[in-house]
């Protein structure tokens, strides 16, 4: 009992050091469902939407895709 404890308390704590919430978790498939609207539309993988949307190329992809906000 005290090792399930103990596992259970070190990954609330690693959750925790991520930033990581309860509202995050719900989001999740809101985003896995927009990654798969980029590979159907655009053809791009999991990676380049994540650069678009969150990197390198979150500025141009604003400029052209004012419709997802």
């Amino acid at each position: 009992m005290l090792r399930i404890t103990s596992i259970t308390t070190a990954l609330l704590i690693l959750f925790q050091s991520f930033n990581v919430h309860f509202d995050d978790l719900v989001e999740l498939d809101e985003l896995i469902e927009h990654a798969q609207f980029h590979a159907e539309e655009y053809g791009d993988n999991f990676f380049v939407f994540i650069s678009k949307h969150y990197g390198d190329l979150k500025a141009e992809h604003n400029k052209q895709h004012q419709e997802e906000k």
